[in-house]
């Protein structure tokens, strides 16, 4: 099953034991989170990477890794593209790589359209808003 959305990370999590969390077969240390009542997340070791919303947004967070598997499970389990140019990340959404963006933790993305959130601190906090 490919997670890409919230309905589709809740139907992982319904197919499980445990209705709040589940791992991913297969990938390592990555599991699929219930944070709230409308906010599932998909968590490498502590930090949760891409945040799904009942409302249909999408938060991407690398919690300060900027590691290779971390870009890996973001662009696995979201709708952007990141990547790597000179030690900066950057995000391409819907394919324009002629326009990438710098990342920024907490980006959100509603709908194809991508703007940086202001608060990147605690991810968890954000999840009810």
């Amino acid at each position: 099953m490919r997670i890409r959305d919230y309905a589709s990370a809740q139907t992982f999590l319904q197919g499980g034991r445990n209705p709040h969390h589940r791992a991913i077969p297969g990938i390592r240390s990555t599991e699929v989170v219930r944070i709230s009542p409308s906010c599932i997340a998909i968590r490498y070791h502590a930090t949760n990477v891409v945040l799904y919303y009942a409302n249909g947004m999408i938060r991407i967070h690398s919690g300060g890794f900027r590691t290779r598997t971390t870009k890996e499970r973001i662009n696995e389990y979201s709708p952007v593209s990141v990547f790597q140019r000179s030690f900066a990340w950057f995000v391409v959404v819907g394919g324009q790589w002629d326009s990438p963006i710098p990342f920024v933790d907490g980006m959100e993305v509603v709908k194809g359209i991508r703007k940086p959130h202001e608060f990147t601190q605690n991810v968890d906090l954000l999840c009810d808003l």
